[in-house]
């Protein structure tokens, strides 16, 4: 178990708010299926604060014990490799990069909590990081994300309006930006899911994406393409990597969002 480093004597205002932030927030989370949120503010320079709301009392208690325990440093998400673009982010893709991350996830289930998926969204100003949370493990997280995502970009918007005073004590830097003096900006910001590709598709990379999005198999698509199964793989890891997508369903989705595919 992870202990407080000694230096580290000041809560971070998730914990020392939480009261206030209940009062202003508490109504906000009417999602079906997510019993918590944290909100977190990157600035350009790397200076954070986050803020937390939660359909439960024990809220402020799972905080005070992550604090205690040094599991607040525990967020591989605020490096720079998972920031900068806008996007959504499952824990398959980096649970298993750093021991801390693991022991934060097993801390997590001894509460009976599940991260689901992390919004990531950025601005001129700042990067926001939304951390989505359930009582149980969606049997499939990828139709749990599509069915939540918009209803949890409008509470996030919601949620930031009326905490943004505190997230600007933390970050006084904050309080000179656009994305906190402009209302519309900021609800702009954070429902831009996707940027578009800069990079260029090709139409075989369009073909493959296209017959994925029918539900084909590898085997399937090289059949029809007439090409071979190794190829269609290739071409499916480009997709993945050219669209920043965490899978091929992932993919697939993103492409009809941007209208790559019908």
């Amino acid at each position: 178990m992870y202990s407080q480093p000694a230096a580290q004597s000041i809560q971070p205002a998730r914990i020392r708010h939480a009261e206030m932030v209940k009062e202003l927030t508490g109504s906000l989370l009417d999602i079906e299926g997510v019993v918590a949120c944290v909100v977190m503010i990157i600035l350009r320079g790397g200076e954070r604060s986050w803020l937390s709301c939660s359909k439960s009392n024990s809220n402020n208690q799972v905080s005070c014990d992550f604090f205690k325990n040094g599991l607040y440093r525990a967020d591989i998400l605020t490096q720079g490799a998972f920031l900068g673009k806008n996007r959504v982010i499952f824990p398959e893709e980096y649970v298993h990069l750093d021991e801390l991350e693991k022991s934060y996830f097993q801390h997590l289930l001894s509460y009976g909590l599940h991260r689901c998926y992390s919004l990531a969204r950025s601005c001129s100003d700042c990067h926001i990081l939304v951390h989505c949370y359930s009582d149980e493990s969606p049997t499939n997280p990828f139709q749990f994300y599509e069915r939540t995502v918009s209803p949890l970009e409008q509470f996030t918007a919601q949620f930031i309006d009326r905490t943004m005073e505190l997230y600007c004590e933390e970050l006084p830097q904050l309080s000179y930006s656009r994305f906190s003096q402009d209302e519309k900006y900021r609800q702009h910001v954070l429902t831009r899911r996707s940027d578009l590709p800069e990079t260029q598709f090709s139409r075989s990379e369009l073909q493959v994406l296209y017959w994925s999005a029918q539900g084909k198999t590898a085997e399937e698509i090289a059949f029809v393409l007439d090409i071979s199964h190794h190829t269609v793989k290739t071409y499916r890891h480009r997709l993945i990597k050219k669209l920043n997508a965490t899978n091929m369903t992932h993919a697939v989705y993103l492409g009809k969002q941007l209208s790559l595919i019908p």
